[in-house]
């Protein structure tokens, strides 16, 4: 069984090509894709400039151990039995003044750090990619893409061979499952995949049906913000933890033969209605 869309780290564990090229029926103009990549990193530096909370959270560490060394010398006298707290700071008021200031400025520079913070996270949330996005809208174009057709969210992972058995895997990101988005589109020979980076044909006539998945997996996000604001992910048993990680309880498989060789393609459970309008299968 071969797994369409995954990836194979068994030779290369930074492997990027993923399971499938076979399908690959056709690619970019390259200088426009050179185009969206410059456009795309870009974008990821304005992006990456929204957070810049460094100075303020050093002034934060950096006053608070001030004051918790000056402090604690005055409390460890009195706790000794030393000194009073009246006779301390009458001895090094200046000390005693600095501690404070340096407690004040530790809460006035952490509260402003958390402040924006939470302002960078909503700059962030609303940053668009309006660059790459319309690079991207031209290539789907040039790739034959229809007009207005909405991403599909394809499940991909990371596996490696062990003998004949085939086991999930990590990569340099940590990642092991993980979802990909993709363009789906048939005419009256094929099921269409189609990205930015190139699109992919399977034969109608290969298809063998919907498959039901009992494995549980674990996503670090969606691949698009909508999957997350979905309501009736309920329906599906999916859960979100507080780190925001996705948890699946099964999930769906396109099978489908060529040449001899069996393929799956694997997607989330909210995407079954596509699948089943484009294939005319039912799960």
């Amino acid at each position: 069984m071969k797994h369409f869309l995954c990836y194979d780290h068994t030779e290369d564990n930074e492997n990027l090509i993923p399971d499938g090229q076979e399908f690959l029926v056709e690619k970019p103009p390259e200088e426009l894709y050179a185009k969206l990549e410059k456009a795309v990193d870009k974008e990821l530096d304005r992006l990456l400039k929204v957070h810049f909370n460094i100075p303020l959270f050093l002034a934060a560490i950096l006053s608070g151990g001030i004051a918790y060394i000056i402090l604690s010398v005055f409390f460890t006298e009195i706790l000794k039995g030393n000194v009073g707290l009246i006779q301390a700071i009458t001895n090094a008021p200046l000390l005693f003044a600095g501690g404070c200031l340096a407690l004040i400025i530790c809460i006035i520079s952490a509260v402003a750090a958390h402040k924006k913070n939470k302002a960078d996270k909503e700059k962030a949330e609303q940053f668009e990619f309006k660059d790459s996005d319309s690079i991207s809208a031209e290539l789907l174009r040039e790739l034959g893409v229809p007009d207005g057709l909405g991403d599909t969210e394809i499940l991909s992972f990371n596996y490696i061979y062990n003998g004949e058995e085939c086991e999930p895997t990590t990569d340099e990101l940590g990642e092991t499952y993980f979802t990909e988005c993709y363009c789906l589109f048939t005419d009256k020979d094929n099921l269409y995949l189609a990205r930015s980076d190139g699109k992919y044909a399977i034969p109608l006539s290969s298809l063998r049906g919907i498959r039901k998945v009992y494995t549980e997996i674990t996503l670090a996000c969606w691949s698009r913000d909508e999957s997350r604001k979905a309501e009736d992910f309920a329906r599906y048993e999916i859960t979100e933890s507080e780190d925001e990680s996705i948890t699946m309880p099964y999930h769906y498989s396109l099978d489908f033969d060529v040449d001899g060789e069996s393929w799956q393609l694997y997607f989330p459970s909210f995407e079954l209605p596509t699948f089943e309008k484009l294939t005319g299968l039912n799960a």
